[in-house]
């Protein structure tokens, strides 16, 4: 077993020359194949501690702690400088840690990845970045934030914490359930600096120069707003003030 895995480490030292020429998917199907011929539990994802849910029945109407979706969904990881593919992952937002599921011959392990060493994932093809103690212009920032929209010149980023709260079963029970509710919060990078945006005023002080465009686009997108917040925000940056910044009218 040794001298194959030599063999196969050979494989995977020599692989960046080998494969130089070829495209980043199949470069991302060499490392996943290379992780299931050793076995994720082999890699440095095992580093980090065994999780375990307690509330895993006690969730009230599925308003679950995780982020999308309480079953694991696929996706990458950059973790201590080395990326993993096609992994199975559950990104907690209570405790802002991301949970991987490791299958080995004997069984499964839940492991609770070391945060301060993830500097970024993507799950079920929503991408999320690592800050760690960022000022912005009212106060400083850490945590996994979701890239809502990225271009050359600006980022915009997403913040939701959730937290628990009981839930008492008005019934002869009177059995205890949990629900997880999240605050969402919004952060503008550009030129250098992050910066909350709370409101359509934040937005106008940091482009005063598209002052009418903004009203306007609010104004014609109340609904949108309303409803989905995260699709107005990535429409207005990229239809309004991402080609402005980039033609330099401001």
């Amino acid at each position: 077993m040794k001298s194959f895995l030599k063999k196969i480490i050979f494989v995977f030292s020599v692989a960046p020359s080998i494969l130089a020429g070829q495209t980043r998917e199949n470069d991302s199907m060499f490392y996943v194949w290379f992780d299931q011929v050793i076995g994720l539990e082999h890699t440095g994802l095992n580093n980090g501690k065994q999780f375990v849910n307690l509330d895993a029945n006690k969730i009230f109407e599925d308003k679950h702690p995780y982020f999308y979706s309480n079953d694991p969904l696929k996706g990458s990881i950059t973790y201590d400088g080395q990326t993993y593919y096609d992994i199975n992952m559950k990104y907690n937002q209570e405790i802002d840690a991301l949970i991987v599921k490791l299958n080995s011959p004997s069984a499964p392990s839940i492991i609770q990845l070391v945060s301060d060493k993830v500097e970024s994932f993507v799950i079920n093809n929503f991408k999320f970045i690592r800050l760690e103690s960022i000022k912005t212009n009212t106060h400083f920032v850490s945590g996994f934030h979701q890239v809502l929209l990225e271009s050359d010149e600006l980022m915009v980023l997403k913040r939701q914490k959730k937290s628990k709260s009981k839930h008492i079963e008005t019934s002869e029970s009177n059995r205890l359930y949990y629900e997880y509710l999240g605050v969402t919060k919004y952060i503008l990078f550009y030129e250098g600096m992050y910066k909350n945006i709370k409101s359509k005023s934040d937005i106008i002080k940091i482009f005063p120069e598209a002052k009418e465009k903004i009203r306007k686009f609010y104004k014609t997108h109340k609904r949108l707003l309303k409803k989905e917040h995260d699709l107005f925000l990535i429409r207005l940056f990229d239809q309004i003030i991402t080609p402005s910044v980039s033609k330099n009218e401001f």
